[in-house]
């Protein structure tokens, strides 16, 4: 049986430099081996720092290309991905953390590294460089993990979500929004489960992701002639801005 993160990328090195993801913001993009060839390197490099089988990690990371590079870094080394939003600071965010029982995190928030030191967290590893924390392209060495690891979800109440059931919803979701490797997928929400879904079900087809958090309804349809984008997952507010509108098909409620 596949693994989760087997099933979202294990095609990724397969389909070489075809766009995976572009973050609208800055225009830049991650490609399908770029993305295949991090994650498998960073689950060996995070599994060689400790990491066992089960244990839980803090994910804080903005929306955009690198939330799925370190979800799946902790799911093919067989972890058990929290994710934790970036809008949380001061007391709840540590009270998150603290919560989590994590002994690792991987993030992009300065905030969140300074806010870990009452919690249990011994290892931070960073998109960046920051005081207290590992560069998480440290963890980039020689050799590959592979997929075989199965990792798992912590919801929103802490209840593990195994890989297996993660995705055994990911294709109960596929069957209802089919998608395929021509799609162009407008991703404008934030919040980090749906965020992580709507990557997931884009990337095991080979679909290309504009990743545009948070962005106006104007930015969105903008976006979409830009980029001649097919699907969506946006927001409320911008789902009424694109109307009747006959593309992009806006994809049902996760």
């Amino acid at each position: 049986m596949s693994s989760w993160s087997e099933c979202v990328l294990g095609l990724a090195e397969v389909r070489g430099r075809r766009p995976a993801i572009t973050e609208a913001a800055r225009r830049g993009v991650l490609t399908y081996d770029r993305l295949g060839g991090m994650v498998t390197r960073a689950a060996l490099g995070i599994s060689r720092r400790g990491l066992r089988p089960g244990d839980r990690v803090v994910v804080n990371v903005s929306p955009g290309s690198y939330l799925p590079v370190a979800v799946h870094t902790v799911a093919a080394a067989g972890g058990v991905v929290v994710l934790v939003p970036v809008t949380l600071h001061g007391a709840d965010l540590r009270a998150r953390l603290t919560r989590s029982t994590a002994r690792m995190m991987i993030t992009d928030s300065k905030t969140s590294i300074a806010d870990a030191a009452d919690s249990r967290l011994r290892q931070i590893f960073t998109f960046g460089l920051e005081v207290g924390a590992t560069p998480f392209i440290d963890l980039l060495g020689d050799g590959e993990s592979g997929f075989a690891q199965n990792g798992g979800l912590a919801g929103e109440n802490d209840m593990v979500q195994p890989g297996e059931e993660v995705l055994a919803g990911l294709r109960a979701y596929a069957e209802r929004a089919p998608l395929s490797g021509e799609d162009v997928v407008l991703v404008s929400v934030t919040d980090p489960y749906v965020l992580c879904r709507a990557y997931d079900l884009a990337l095991s087809v080979g679909a290309h992701v504009v990743a545009a958090p948070a962005a106006t309804p104007v930015d969105c349809l903008l976006l979409a002639e830009e980029f001649r984008v097919t699907a969506a997952v946006v927001p409320a507010e911008v789902s009424a801005a694109f109307g009747d509108l006959r593309a992009p098909r806006l994809l049902p409620p996760f």
